[in-house]
């Protein structure tokens, strides 16, 4: 199962059923961290659609009413594996990314997880 590309690289590969579990299996993790914080998380993206190809990184949309109820689990997140990068854009921040190593050293991404605003576009 392909998961995951170092910086820089782009791929598009057929749908992993595989997915599906570790996206589930992070949402549990993220409902814990952000547990009552998160009014929604949800699988989103391209791997997310089972008849098309996709990038092999997990997206995870969660859904916060105000995004200061986020910037106090930044701690916890991190020790959770989750790397704050804190990107901006409008109604979202696309702020954690989770990384394993590669043989070579470079850091793989294998998730970008998305904070956005409840009913924003």
């Amino acid at each position: 199962m392909k998961l995951g590309l170092t910086s820089g690289m782009v791929e598009i590969v057929g749908h992993e059923p595989q997915w599906e579990v570790i996206a589930a299996q992070t949402i549990k993790q993220l409902r814990n961290i952000f547990a009552p914080a998160a009014k929604d998380i949800q699988h989103i993206g391209s791997t997310a659609i089972k008849t098309i190809k996709a990038k092999p990184i997990i997206d995870i949309a969660v859904a916060v009413d105000d995004f200061r109820e986020f910037e106090p689990l930044v701690p916890e997140l991190e020790r959770n594996g989750f790397s704050y990068r804190g990107w901006f854009l409008y109604e979202r921040i696309t702020v954690l990314n989770v990384y394993e190593g590669s043989k070579s050293g470079d850091k793989i991404c294998t998730h970008h997880i998305h904070i956005v605003k409840v009913n924003s576009k």
